[in-house]
């Protein structure tokens, strides 16, 4: 099929690859992330529900406040390769966990009884951020 217009395309040199060239490989770079796993965990408290697929940790809380200029919110993402996570134990045995990625800052405390699940799923977390981290 012939058209009357010109091609706008005409006398522009075609420094790309032709269509269907698979791109080169990158030496020497590691994948950007882990395989996701398929399994997906979550973890109730009263206070807070964490979710974990993987890569992703999933905070769900009433009233989450972080700084990033204002706002409250229910839910924050953090990318297992940017966040930071520390835990304190108190004298009653009482935890507090705090999770930090960039700007956004929160905290929890749990319980001793809430400890024993979400110890255990955090630690898994912290297990995915060092497979992340050696890759």
């Amino acid at each position: 099929m012939t058209s009357d217009r010109p091609d706008p395309y005409e006398g522009i040199p075609d420094y790309g690859t032709p269509p269907g060239t698979p791109a080169p490989p990158v030496p020497d770079r590691p994948e950007p992330t882990p395989p996701k796993t398929d399994t997906w965990e979550e973890v109730r408290s009263p206070k807070v529900l964490l979710t974990f697929d993987g890569r992703i940790l999933e905070v769900f809380a009433d009233n989450l406040r972080y700084d990033t200029g204002g706002g409250w919110c229910d839910s924050v993402r953090f990318h297992i390769g940017r966040l930071t996570l520390k835990e304190e134990q108190d004298r009653k045995g009482r935890r507090r966990v705090y999770m930090q990625s960039g700007r956004i800052n929160i905290a929890f405390r749990f319980e001793p009884h809430e400890w024993t699940t979400v110890g255990p799923f955090l630690s898994r977390v912290v297990a995915a951020q060092n497979r992340w981290r050696q890759a």
